[in-house]
């Protein structure tokens, strides 16, 4: 998730789960979360609790669902 995204939810740094996680982008490049966030994920009629991982970068998407995600539900 994208921090200006995490943002936009109302939440702040005190909500944030520290982690020492770094990430690696399509290109390779790694970059660190800044924390982890768990929410309740609401898709048609389905309630999922679902973790992200918020990082502080320009991207083209807000939330990315992973394969296992996907193929779960």
């Amino acid at each position: 998730m994208l921090y200006v995204m995490y943002l936009k939810l109302g939440k702040g740094d005190q909500d944030l789960t520290k982690t020492a996680m770094m990430l690696k982008d399509f290109e390779g490049n790694v970059s660190p979360v800044k924390g982890a966030i768990c929410v309740e994920l609401i898709i048609g009629s389905k309630t999922f609790p679902t973790a992200f991982f918020v990082i502080n970068e320009k991207s083209a998407y807000n939330l990315l669902l992973g394969r296992d995600w996907i193929h779960a539900n």
